[in-house]
């Protein structure tokens, strides 16, 4: 099967033209995905280059959402910035390349410095950010550690926001994360909900000891999981009915952060000896 190429002429972005004999050495290659591969190009440029894979008619609607996107500014956001060619063709677009910390990303900050106290204050600035953005009418969808990176000003910032789902142009991928309520309570979602339920899921794993929520998620099919996991929990009434609100079969669920601000980043909210009784 073959495809054709959307023509750049006509584009109500800004375009960059590269050369395409660059990429891999002078264009460092940075990392690839479902859709394509991201290069630095400059010293405060990247671009995603989509794979030819990607059929005409998904790419068409995909360089829609991305002018929408372009339009946007938050500084917790890496929004697209405009089209990059090799020549006539859209190849893909630019976006601000991001300057990292010593821990690049959060799933670095999560996993090799274990500082919970800053995985904490990131993951408060994290859920404000995704508030502001489901005011404007966006949704995240694959709300993973991943994809938010730390910049060298210590403030996380969330990438492959091009994915996202806004006005008429739904996800791009087929998220499992983004079934794990239905699957769980059987019950549809709005993708509010389910955004606000993943990065709780994120937020409280490094207080735990001797469970795996994510792993749970996908074994359970009930919620007796939660129940006994909040009633463990050493946190205030008030708190454990804010987190079961989350994490439960509730609609129009709060956001994590509040909930964090109040908590004390360095006290074990869980231990390893309730472990075995949240299953019973």
């Amino acid at each position: 099967m073959s495809y054709k190429k959307e023509l750049i002429n006509g584009a109500t972005m800004p375009v960059i033209k590269l050369e395409e004999k660059k990429l891999y050495e002078e264009y460092e290659l940075l990392g690839s995905g479902a859709e394509g591969e991201v290069f630095k190009i400059a010293n405060d440029l990247a671009f995603k280059k989509f794979y030819l894979k990607n059929a005409q008619k998904k790419l068409k609607y995909k360089y829609k959402k991305i002018e929408l996107l372009s339009k946007l500014n938050d500084p917790s956001f890496n929004f697209p910035l405009g089209l990059c060619t090799f020549g006539e063709f859209k190849e893909g677009y630019y976006m601000p390349f991001i300057k990292t910390s010593k821990f690049k990303s959060l799933d670095e900050i999560f996993y090799k410095s274990n500082n919970v106290a800053s995985f904490t204050k990131y993951i408060i600035k994290i859920s404000n950010a995704m508030q502001r953005l489901h005011q404007m009418g966006i949704t995240m969808g694959d709300v993973r550690c991943q994809n938010i990176l730390i910049q060298e000003n210590d403030e996380p910032i969330f990438i492959d926001t091009d994915s996202y789902a806004i006005g008429e142009f739904d996800y791009d991928l087929d998220l499992r994360c983004t079934k794990y309520l239905f699957e769980l309570y059987h019950k549809e979602y709005s993708y509010e909900d389910i955004d606000k339920f993943l990065l709780a899921i994120i937020s409280i794993q490094p207080f735990l000891e001797g469970t795996v929520i994510e792993a749970q998620i996908r074994l359970q099919r009930d919620d007796m999981y939660f129940k006994n996991l909040i009633n463990l929990m050493q946190i205030t009434k008030e708190d454990k009915e804010a987190l079961r609100e989350i994490l439960s079969d509730s609609y129009d669920k709060p956001y994590i952060g509040p909930i964090l601000e109040r908590i004390n980043p360095k006290s074990r909210l869980f231990k390893f000896k309730d472990a075995p009784k949240i299953n019973l």
